[in-house]
């Protein structure tokens, strides 16, 4: 009985291989890193794929163009002579003039692309994405860009944005900045905020750390003063934000370990306090390119109750601690 059983199930396992069409891994090209431009009323593209290279150690890059972006893939893939997978695509880079456009349609079919996962880490380039993935001739590609994005985060310089955060429905919400620089190497260059699919502001590196505190996501930026003249690393962040009718309240906590500076802990007081007025300026800078402008990358107008941001007040406190000398693990 259990014999018959068992083919029984076997046979039925049998009908449901049929159900999906199987293409050979041989046969698709599985995209890593997506750049997009816009130019001339015509989309074109530039696809990192995973395991193939045109030279040793370096990645294959492909570019397409189209006047929508399904036939830009569809020219993608004819080109290819392969299915493209984006099942594991990690990272869309959106062009300079295709964010100054508007990318309200990208997104829709973006998000609307079953393959591709919402959770994709997003970032908006100086110039064409083009160039910074695939740049001249004479010329290296730049590092692991995520890489590049995932140390900037770390360290307080570029936030995180993924394709879902992007969605036109939702709040403003802010995508960091790459750039070509030399050596080869891409750099985070700073922040913009996107508003129903537009770029609505450029936040510099001061004002993007600034975004950043807020955010309480920093672990591991480096402090540096000059006077006294010392290097800390983040250890911990809290912070506590209390929007009202009247006013927001806004209270930052950091701790900090000493990597290099003064032996003498006296001057610890000095440091933190020195400390404070850096971060403090750089939420200052943040909030007069944000909510100061009418922008609300946070939500807070829904709870505070102000028509215009602009108008409203805000009530900022930072209070730095150095808990010891080393760097921090």
């Amino acid at each position: 009985m259990k014999k018959i059983l068992c083919l029984l199930l076997c046979l039925i396992l049998l009908l449901f291989t049929g159900c999906l069409d199987s293409v050979p891994l041989g046969k698709r090209a599985v995209v890593r890193t997506v750049g997009l431009d816009y130019e001339n009323g015509e989309y074109t593209a530039a696809l990192q794929l995973y395991g193939q290279s045109d030279s040793p150690g370096g990645p294959e890059i492909i570019t397409a163009k189209g006047d929508t972006l399904a036939g830009l893939f569809s020219n993608a893939a004819i080109q290819q002579g392969k299915q493209l997978f984006l099942g594991n695509l990690r990272l869309i880079l959106f062009g300079a003039s295709l964010s100054a456009e508007g990318i309200e349609d990208v997104l829709g079919f973006l998000n609307e692309y079953h393959q591709i996962s919402p959770a994709t880490q997003t970032a908006v380039v100086l110039g064409k994405a083009g160039e910074l993935m695939k740049p001249e001739e004479d010329k290296s590609l730049p590092g692991e860009l995520l890489d590049t994005l995932s140390n900037a985060q770390q360290g307080g310089r570029a936030p995180l944005c993924r394709l879902m955060d992007l969605i036109p429905e939702q709040a403003d919400h802010a995508a960091p900045v790459l750039a070509l620089a030399e050596g080869p190497a891409a750099i985070a260059a700073g922040s913009v905020i996107f508003s129903e699919g537009k770029v609505e502001s450029y936040l510099d590196p001061e004002a993007t750390r600034g975004l950043c505190w807020l955010q309480g996501e920093i672990g591991g930026a480096v402090l540096e003063t000059k006077s006294p003249v010392s290097a800390a690393v983040t250890r911990k962040v809290s912070h506590k934000i209390s929007p009202e009718a009247a006013a927001c309240f806004i209270q930052l906590y950091v701790s900090s370990s000493l990597w290099e500076g003064p032996q003498d802990t006296g001057l610890y007081p000095a440091i933190a306090r020195e400390q404070e007025r850096m971060i403090q300026q750089e939420i200052e800078a943040f909030l007069d390119r944000t909510l100061r402008q009418g922008l609300d990358p946070f939500d807070w107008g829904s709870r505070m109750g102000q028509a215009n941001l602009a108008e409203a007040q805000y009530q900022l406190s930072v209070q730095c601690q150095i808990e010891e000398q080393g760097a921090a693990s």
